[in-house]
C-alpha cells in the first residue's frame, strides 16, 4: 500500500485526526479575559500583534477545550481593538442576515453599529457584540448573572393611536428603535426581578433619540415625529425568570408640519440595498442635506404616492427647523401587562379640556371595523388598518371610523406579551398627547387627546438563558 493510499484510509477512518466538538460554552471565557487583563494591558501595549501573542500564552494554563481555546483567540484576541489605535468594535448583520462582527477602523463601519467605548469597554468583539449582531453595553456580572437586556421594536403587528378624532389611528410604528438596559438587583436565579439603567445621549448605546423619526399621514396632513430621550438615564424592571418587564419612556416629542406627502419626513438615502444599520445620506429635505447619516428605523407610508411610500429613515434626518409647530411632553409608561386609561375626556393639558371622547356622533365606540380600517386579518384574529396599524374598535354608525371608547365612563385597555419562553413579546401603553401650536394639527389629530401603542419587540438577554 503507498503512502498516498495509507493516507486517504486513514482520513476515511478518522484515524490519525482529531475532531474537536464546537465550542458552545463559553463560561470560562470571563475567567480567561481576566487572565488576560492580568497579562497584558490593553490600552498600553505595543502592538497588536504583542496583544495576542501574551494573550495566547496567559490562557495557557486554563481548562478550555481546544475549541473553545481556539474561539476565545478569535473573538478576545484577534478580534480586538488592543494595539490597535483609531479602531473600533463595530457589529452588524450582512444583507444575507449573517453576522458580521468584526473590527474596523471606527469610519468604516458602514452596515452595522460602534459600540460605544466606556471604562475600557467593550474591547473586543467576543466581549462587544451579541449574537444577533448588536453592541453588549454592560460589563460581565460574573457566571450565569444577568447584565444587560436590550428591546428592539419590529412593525408587524404594532399599532400607534393618536387623538380622539380617528384620523391618526393605526399607524405601524417604525422598525429598529432600541432601548438598552444594564441589569442589576437580581443574580437570575434566587432572584431573577433586576433593575435595569439605561444611560442616554450622544455616545451612550441608547443615543439621544428614541429611534428614527416616524412619519404619519392623515387626511393629507404630513407630520413627522422625532422623539428625544427627557432623561440622563432610562429606568425599567425585567424579571429573566417570566419575561415581565416595565419601562418609563419620558420623551420630548419635536413634532414637524412638513406640507410634503412625498417626503412626510427626510430619507437616509443608501445607495444599493439598504437595511437596518446601512451607511447613507440625508435626503434634500433634511435639516442638513447630503449629511452622513445610518439607517435606523424602516417603515412604509400607506397614504403617501404609490411609487414612494417606503421610508428608510435616521434621527440624524430631521426637517429644518422651520417646519416644527411643536415640542410635546410625552410620558409613555411602557409594560408587559394590561394598560388602561378611563374616560370620560381623559385628557386635559395646561391650556384647557378635551373637547370630545370620538367623532361617532349619536353612535358608540363599540363596532368592529372595516373597509379601510380592516383590510385583512392577521394571525391572531386583529384587524390589520390600511395605514399598517392594528385596529381596535370603530364608531357603530361608521365601522370604518377608528375611535377610542372612553365616553361615559369607558376605557382605553391594551395588553401586552411577557417574554417569557420567546425573545418575541410586546410592550403596550396608554398616554395622554397636549396639544400643539398647530390648530390644523390640533383639529385634525383632536389634541389633546389620548394616545395609545402596542410596540412588539424581541428582547436579548445576556447572559443567554
Amino acid at each position: 500500500m503507498t503512502a498516498r493510499q495509507v493516507l486517504v484510509l486513514c482520513t476515511l477512518l478518522g484515524v490519525g485526526s482529531v475532531v474537536h466538538a464546537k465550542c458552545t460554552d463559553t463560561s470560562a471565557f470571563g475567567d480567561a479575559q481576566r487572565a488576560v487583563d492580568a497579562t497584558v494591558r490593553c490600552d498600553d501595549v505595543a502592538s497588536h500583534q504583542v496583544y495576542v501573542k501574551r494573550g495566547t500564552q496567559a490562557i495557557v494554563g486554563l481548562r478550555l477545550s481546544p475549541s473553545c481555546r481556539s474561539r476565545f483567540v478569535k473573538e478576545r484576541l484577534k478580534r480586538s481593538v488592543c494595539g490597535r489605535a483609531g479602531y473600533a468594535v463595530c457589529c452588524a448583520t450582512s444583507s444575507r442576515h449573517r453576522i458580521a462582527n468584526r473590527i474596523v477602523r471606527a469610519t468604516k463601519c458602514t452596515s452595522g453599529e460602534v459600540c460605544a467605548e466606556a471604562n475600557g469597554f467593550p474591547r473586543n468583539v467576543g466581549e462587544g457584540c451579541t449574537a444577533q449582531g448588536q453592541c453588549v453595553v454592560c460589563p460581565d456580572r460574573g457566571p450565569g448573572v444577568p447584565r444587560q437586556v436590550t428591546f428592539t421594536a419590529r412593525t408587524p403587528g404594532s399599532d400607534l393611536d393618536l387623538g380622539w378624532s380617528g384620523t391618526f389611528h393605526n399607524f405601524p410604528v417604525v422598525a429598529g428603535a432600541r432601548l438598552a438596559y444594564c441589569l442589576e438587583d437580581c443574580d437570575g436565579t434566587s432572584d431573577t426581578g433586576c433593575v435595569g439603567r439605561g444611560p442616554t445621549g450622544d455616545g451612550t448605546p441608547n443615543g439621544g433619540a428614541f429611534g428614527a423619526p416616524l412619519p404619519v399621514l392623515a387626511a393629507g396632513v404630513p407630520v413627522c415625529v422625532a422623539s428625544r430621550f427627557q432623561d440622563a438615564e432610562l429606568r425599567s424592571t425585567f424579571d429573566v425568570a417570566t419575561g415581565e418587564a416595565q419601562a418609563d419612556l419620558d420623551l420630548f416629542a419635536d413634532v414637524y408640519l412638513t406640507f410634503n406627502p412625498a417626503e412626510v419626513c427626510p430619507r437616509c438615502v443608501v445607495a444599493g440595498d439598504e437595511e437596518i444599520g446601512s451607511a447613507g445620506k440625508c435626503s434634500a429635505g433634511a435639516a442638513n442635506p447630503g449629511a452622513s447619516c445610518r439607517v435606523e428605523g424602516i417603515v412604509n407610508v400607506a397614504q403617501g404616492p404609490p411609487e414612494d411610500r417606503h421610508y428608510s429613515l435616521s434621527s440624524r434626518c430631521v426637517p429644518p427647523a422651520e417646519q416644527q409647530v411643536a415640542t410635546l411632553d410625552v410620558r409613555v409608561p411602557l409594560t408587559t401587562g394590561t394598560s388602561t386609561l378611563a374616560g370620560p375626556l381623559p385628557c386635559a393639558d395646561t391650556q384647557g379640556p378635551q373637547m370630545q371622547d370620538d367623532v361617532c356622533g349619536f353612535g358608540t365606540c363599540s363596532a368592529r371595523c372595516t373597509g379601510n380600517a380592516c383590510v385583512a386579518v392577521d394571525p391572531q384574529g386583529r384587524c390589520v388598518a390600511f395605514n399598517g396599524g392594528i385596529s381596535q374598535l370603530c364608531c357603530s354608525t361608521s365601522s370604518d371610523t377608528p375611535c377610542f371608547p372612553t365616553e361615559g365612563g369607558g376605557a382605553i385597555v391594551r395588553t401586552g406579551a411577557p417574554f417569557g419562553g420567546s425573545p418575541g413579546g410586546a410592550f403596550v401603553a396608554t398616554y395622554c398627547v397636549p396639544r400643539t401650536d398647530s390648530s390644523l394639527i390640533n383639529a385634525v389629530v383632536g389634541l389633546p387627546g389620548p394616545g395609545a401603542l402596542i410596540l412588539p419587540v424581541e428582547a436579548v438577554a445576556l447572559p443567554e438563558p
